[in-house]
């Protein structure tokens, strides 16, 4: 039989997806929230799914474990119950604090320990961020129960800032223009109604120039010149340098110009998977290699060349939302303190899928597209009717507020600041080094199979990786996993 939480939580979802989009996403938040489920509940929860790990368990036993959680039931439980019931009572989520708090009081470096990544296409971004300002994504669905939405509010124009005390999160939802790492160029966007200023051509010649204009610049002075490989230090240390930095106009500048912008778009000079040891490897069968190209979306890659570092760890901005381009593909990494991963995921599945009905439009005028961005009336390329209704053109009166062309971040580098670029990159590659990465395509079975048997596929994956550290190692540890 439904406890009468289930029930009271079935009525509120059933509610509310008789709502769409906003008002759905609003409602949902705030009728379940401070909704925790009965500690009886978790108890007998907590013991049933313990049962088939704990049966192969030595050191840890059934009845052992039932008997130390149900001390905490009878003991300090209820209390504890209580005390989070009135600190969620006016909370818009009672747990949202002790995740900022688990994130960004640390002061490990991010590459690695929090950021992750996706595979995607890039264009399709723009798209997606003016459906989501406007109001128009459907909201997340689990077993036809919509699910809060209001992390997407901080997926765009979001970045991490390092301070003294540990870092903060700076959203900017009006975010507009792109910034291009490693280059360091930016260029609008979209504009005021984030409707997109630039078609897909126009976006790849901007990108194009940047490159060319990037060309001329010797290698090894790229790489002492990374402004970005700063943001993998020590919070403290990347503290205290953006601080000096920003006491210059001009970095300060600089410096706003990246926190707001609305993603990083990063050009890494590279193809990973083409080159890598694997590929190297198998070269006669001319295949990629996979471990070598998600190394390269998760952290960069390692290439000393005449005592300087040439690989592309240094080329990111690690604090931001950011787009991975090499020869290989296209990727986000993302940091992770202000939005999950299936978050992330959605906005990565709904470009992929936008890509693809793009390349029917093109051989189908017709066919219809997921996104509804049109190219904004104030974009060069905008191509507005001859006349409106009175017989006067319409002409565009607000394109001189937009700046689509690149135009090149210029940084005031002092020597403190170049040694900090120094140290960075020289404990970036060390981390690097230090970590092995490797990718596991399995082609059994899918998201299909696992779900048609009543499981999550993030949990059966986790579980997976568990069973197989126990039967290695004879020892249950935590776990933090990305699964597709």
């Amino acid at each position: 039989m439904p406890s009468k939480f289930e029930d009271e939580t079935d009525n509120i979802l059933d509610h509310a997806r008789a709502h769409r989009h906003s008002i759905a996403h609003k409602y949902v938040r705030h009728a379940l929230h401070n909704k925790l489920l009965l500690l009886q509940a978790c108890y007998l929860y907590c013991v049933s799914q313990s049962k088939p790990v704990l049966n192969r368990l030595k050191y840890v036993t059934i009845s052992s474990t039932q008997h130390a959680v149900q001390a905490f039931l009878d003991g300090d439980g209820p209390a504890l119950l209580e005390r989070l019931n009135e600190w969620a009572r006016e909370k818009a989520s009672y747990i949202e604090d002790f995740w900022y708090e688990s994130y960004l009081s640390h002061s490990d470096p991010v590459v690695l320990a929090l950021n992750l990544c996706f595979v995607l296409d890039i264009i399709s971004s723009l798209g997606f961020i003016y459906d989501l300002r406007q109001g128009l994504l459907d909201p997340d669905a689990v077993h036809g129960r919509a699910l809060d939405m209001d992390q997407y509010s901080g997926l765009f124009g979001t970045a991490r800032i390092p301070t003294e005390r540990g870092c903060k999160m700076l959203v900017n939802d009006a975010a507009r223009h792109i910034v291009v790492c490693g280059e360091d160029n930016w260029f609008d966007a979209l504009d005021e109604d984030h409707w997109p200023l630039l078609t897909e051509r126009e976006v790849l010649r901007n990108l194009q120039a940047i490159c060319k204009d990037a060309d001329k610049i010797p290698i090894s002075e790229v790489a002492r010149t990374a402004i970005g490989v700063l943001t993998t230090e020590n919070r403290k240390t990347w503290s205290s340098l953006r601080y000096e930095l920003a006491e210059d106009k001009t970095n300060a500048a600089c410096l706003r110009l990246v926190d707001d912008t609305s993603f990083v778009v990063c050009l890494d000079d590279a193809a990973p998977g083409r080159d890598g040891v694997g590929a190297l490897a198998r070269n006669s069968e001319k295949e990629e290699d996979l471990a070598a190209l998600c190394s390269n979306f998760l952290c960069g890659t390692y290439d000393l060349q005449e005592g300087a570092q040439v690989g592309t760890c240094t080329n990111w901005w690690y604090d931001k939302l950011q787009i991975i381009v090499c020869a290989d593909g296209a990727s986000i990494n993302f940091e992770h303190t202000g939005v999950d991963g299936h978050t992330v995921l959605r906005f990565a599945a709904d470009v992929f899928t936008e890509g693809l009905m793009l390349l029917t439009r093109s051989i189908n005028p017709s066919a219809p597209t997921l996104f509804h961005a049109s190219l904004s009336l104030h974009a060069k390329s905008f191509k507005s009717p001859k006349s409106t209704a009175n017989g006067n053109l319409l002409v565009s009166s607000q394109s001189f507020l937009y700046d689509t062309s690149p135009s090149r971040l210029t940084w005031t580098l002092t020597p403190s600041i170049r040694g900090g670029i120094q140290y960075a990159e020289t404990r970036l590659s060390d981390l690097v080094c230090q970590n092995d990465r490797q990718a596991l395509e399995f082609k059994g079975y899918g998201k299909n199979f696992i779900t048609s048997h009543g499981f999550s596929p993030n949990a059966f994956v986790r579980m997976a990786f568990q069973v197989a550290y126990l039967e290695s190692i004879v020892r249950m540890r935590s776990s933090e996993i990305l699964t597709p």
